[in-house]
């Protein structure tokens, strides 16, 4: 793909994404009120109060890596959240995973806690390279898990591209939560060669030059009732908790949005399908939403599809934040997952 074609597309993607969701936001914004005072049981949630073990790991660019955990076991778990998200996008697998071995959390680079990385790193190859790392970092022995959402999902698919001799040796399993190995904004907006060139040439360095501006900035929070609604249809399937939607939109808006354009592009020419014989190398779950409308369900599908031995876990009606939104499912299959990897690496240990 032209380097016209690619910025074309993020471009097309942005556009379509703020047209779909402007339709309509007079009415909607009138509702969003109503929805956030509605009776929501997950109201009481101790979203981003979950104890745990806080410490770092510094990248051999310079970039640190915030990273929590709690629980213990010879089993590591290493969660990897997805874009403009946090480790605390991860607060129910926190909350009630910890029996099944080490959980770790880490922020990856640019997004939470962690430190800025540069334009030319916020690629999916570094992010892969940045999990290598920090498996080096925390996890020096033992069997590994790696849990990955949207994002965290590519990165994981990345480090098997970029370093397969961990998998199979290191990394005992791997589950992959609402992502894509490729393709993912060509199918949302394919949009003429023509209006490519203008995005490349006058749109997108503009938005990249202005997007940390202070002024920006002011107005992404001060539109409040926009990023939930925004969130609300583009996270979650039908009828999600108000609380839910609020704690994945504040970890959206706190993400830079120059971050977000410098992110974008590496979406569009992803393509880690080659990748996918390694992660068959050891157990892998997938587990898909139907109501995905970021990482539809049918990448979820082609991942399975093209993974050796591969389980998929289709979640009816379930969004993006499937990790959120239908916790005690998606934490069911995990921990009899992760469960059969601790067996399987205190296996292989005792061989």
């Amino acid at each position: 793909m032209s380097r016209a074609r690619r910025a074309g597309v993020v471009g097309g993607v942005f556009g379509a994404v703020a047209a779909g969701v402007a339709a309509g936001v007079a009415l909607e914004r009138l509702a969003v009120g109503r929805d956030r005072l509605r009776p929501d049981p997950e109201a009481g949630e101790a979203f981003g109060r979950l104890p745990g073990r806080e410490s770092s790991v510094t990248l051999p660019d310079g970039v640190r890596l915030h990273v929590e955990e709690t629980g213990n076991g010879p089993l590591t778990v290493v969660f990897v959240h997805g874009f403009a998200l946090s480790l605390a996008s991860w607060h129910y697998q926190r909350r009630d995973l910890a029996d099944v071995g080490r959980l770790v959390f880490y922020d990856q680079r640019s997004h939470g806690r962690s430190t800025r990385g540069d334009d030319d790193s916020s690629t999916l190859a570094q992010l892969g390279l940045d999990l290598a790392a920090l498996i080096d970092a925390v996890a020096p022995t033992g069997p590994v898990a790696l849990v990955g959402h949207s994002m965290g999902g590519m990165t994981i698919m990345s480090l098997a591209k970029e370093r397969p001799e961990l998998f199979g040796t290191r990394v005992v399993a791997v589950a992959l939560l609402a992502t894509s190995a490729g393709g993912i904004a060509e199918a949302l907006v394919p949009i003429p060669q023509r209006a490519a060139d203008v995005v490349t040439s006058r749109l997108l360095p503009r938005v990249h030059r202005v997007a940390g501006a202070p002024l920006i900035a002011r107005g992404r929070r001060a539109g409040s009732d926009l990023n939930f609604l925004f969130t609300k249809v583009w996270g979650f399937g039908d009828n999600p908790s108000p609380a839910q939607v609020e704690l994945i939109e504040r970890m959206t808006s706190a993400t830079p949005l120059d971050v977000l354009t410098a992110f974008v592009p590496t979406f569009v020419e992803h393509d880690l399908y080659d990748g996918l014989a390694t992660l068959g190398r050891v157990p892998v779950l997938v587990l898909g939403g139907t109501k995905d409308r970021v990482t539809k369900y049918a990448h979820s599908e082609e991942i399975a599809r093209r993974t050796p031995g591969a389980q998929l876990v289709t979640l009816n009606g379930a969004g993006h934040m499937l990790m959120a939104e239908r916790a005690p499912p998606v934490n069911l299959h995990l921990r009899a997952f992760l469960r059969r990897a601790a067996r399987s690496g205190e296996a292989a240990r005792g061989a």
